[in-house]
């Protein structure tokens, strides 16, 4: 089985855990409430929000799929609902109300290069306005937990975001933060993967560096003393190989997948 298949197949058994574990965080906003604690880690990502840029996000991918070429385009708003464009018709975009959009854009190649590209989907992903028929059965909600570790790097830091919904289908995002303290900020998220009405997110920082309550360094970081000379330092918090395929991982992705 291929290793980017046992990842995605990790990173959805988290998300689907998410729904049912005791120490997760309901925040109102990642934005509004960026400093919080899950179990003994203290976290601080109010840094990555300061910039008016950081709050609105547009991250695309394009594939070629003979004889066209498809691009996907996600919006994604971190402090409230996406603006809607004037020149667009309602149906072209997401509804109001949509934090997180995606849209999937289809033209043909040569020799009808010349031709207007074709909307095919609009997806609202994280939507708050419960009266519409775009939301979903789950709700509006952000709630935030923590991936493996395995005492030498940082948990990773899930942030789950709901409401929206496709054809019927709940929809949902994972923003995915990765501890770096190396990384030059600002940084941003990349798109990672989507399956069955998720879509997560990779954002790679030195703010998503939990600090461990109770000790006076936080594992990995620079000056923890636990890391023996000459160790690289830096340490991003992914989840080991062990924990990748279990036959719990398994059987919660086939609950989720229900």
């Amino acid at each position: 089985m291929p290793s980017s298949f046992l990842v995605r197949l990790a990173a959805v058994s988290l998300v689907c855990a998410l729904a049912v574990a005791a120490d997760v965080k309901t925040l109102k906003s990642l934005v509004e409430e960026c400093r919080f604690s899950i179990n003994d880690y203290r976290f601080d990502l109010c840094p990555l929000f300061e910039s008016a840029e950081a709050l609105k996000q547009i991250i695309t991918s394009q594939a070629v799929t003979p004889p066209t070429v498809t691009k996907i385009v996600y919006q994604l708003s971190l402090n409230g609902p996406l603006s809607r464009s004037e020149k667009l018709p309602d149906h072209e975009q997401c509804p109001d109300g949509t934090w997180f959009c995606m849209t999937t854009i289809n033209r043909r190649t040569e020799p009808y290069e010349s031709e207007d590209p074709r909307i095919l989907q609009v997806v609202p992903i994280v939507f708050d306005a419960p009266d519409s028929s775009a939301a979903s059965s789950e709700g509006f909600g952000v709630v935030a937990g923590l991936g493996k570790s395995d005492g030498k790097t940082h948990p990773t830091l899930l942030v789950r975001l709901t409401g929206g919904q496709y054809v019927n289908k709940p929809q949902r995002a994972l923003l995915v933060f990765r501890c770096n303290h190396k990384s030059e900020e600002p940084t941003q998220p990349t798109y990672s993967w989507s399956w069955n009405g998720t879509h997560a997110f990779d954002w790679t920082t030195k703010y998503a560096c939990g600090h461990a309550r109770g000790a006076d360094t936080a594992p990995g970081s620079p000056h923890d003393p636990g890391i023996p000379p000459g160790e690289d330092q830096d340490l991003i918090g992914t989840l080991p190989e062990r924990h990748w395929i279990t036959k719990h991982s398994l059987t919660t992705i086939l609950l989720c997948a229900a």
